[in-house]
């Protein structure tokens, strides 16, 4: 049986300088042995983030993933979750790749 592959994102260090939780959280979830599926991470850039699409694109094009999930951690209320959209909370001025900050 073929090993389906999942490509999982976590932003890298933080403005602030810090390790971001959600790469911590991919790098991690990629180290365990789950059968049939092949677990793959891509560090999103924080310094750019107009860049983030591009860089999923290429990872995308790379991997050739069956899924995509991209890990965020809030750091207003200190939980993870799938990222659906993502928000910039400690730069809220930052413009991603299609304006929108």
């Amino acid at each position: 049986m073929e090993k389906q592959a999942v490509l999982l994102t976590g932003f890298g260090d933080t403005s602030l300088g810090s390790t971001n939780p959600s790469l911590v959280a991919a790098e991690e979830v990629c180290q365990r042995n789950i059968p049939n599926i092949n677990l793959v991470y891509q560090e999103l850039p924080t310094d750019n983030y107009g860049n983030i699409g591009s860089v999923t694109e290429e990872a995308v094009q790379r991997v050739m993933p069956d899924a995509v999930l991209g890990l965020g951690f809030r750091i207003c209320d200190d939980t993870f979750g799938i990222e659906e959209c993502a928000h910039n909370y400690v730069q809220p001025t930052a413009v991603g790749e299609r304006g929108w900050p």
